[in-house]
């Protein structure tokens, strides 16, 4: 789920002045919490995995709110969330949360995020 990001979103999720649109991978309750027009609390793990899914959609098959310099602040919050999250290295996030998907929501969406992946980790590296 691609959501707006207003003032007070920017600032939760660590990117304050940020306009644009962040991903969030819901599943499980809170999709059906959504599915039924209920709200649901956003948080850090599905912004983490929402990235490493949405990033996939964002350049393979943009959608008219992905703006080209979205990415950068993509990136910065995957840097940033990893860091939070206590991951060692760029692969250990990445087959982490891709294990976590699959179990939840199968191989398919488990799949984008191992390609993602690909694309990532030497970017990640780069950084570093």
């Amino acid at each position: 789920m691609w959501k707006q990001a207003d003032e007070q979103m920017a600032q939760r999720f660590y990117v304050p002045g940020y306009k644009g649109m962040l991903p969030f991978f819901i599943s499980g309750s809170d999709l059906d919490l959504l599915e039924n027009r209920e709200s649901v609390e956003l948080n850090e793990r599905q912004l983490l995995e929402g990235i490493l899914y949405g990033l996939y959609e964002f350049d393979k098959n943009p959608k008219p709110w992905h703006e080209k310099e979205d990415r950068h602040t993509l990136t910065y919050l995957l840097d940033f969330l990893s860091s939070g999250f206590k991951f060692e290295t760029p692969e250990s996030l990445i087959l982490d949360c891709a294990a976590g998907i699959r179990e939840r929501n199968g191989s398919p969406a488990s799949r984008i995020v191992l390609l993602n992946g690909i694309d990532l980790v030497p970017f990640i590296e780069d950084k570093k």
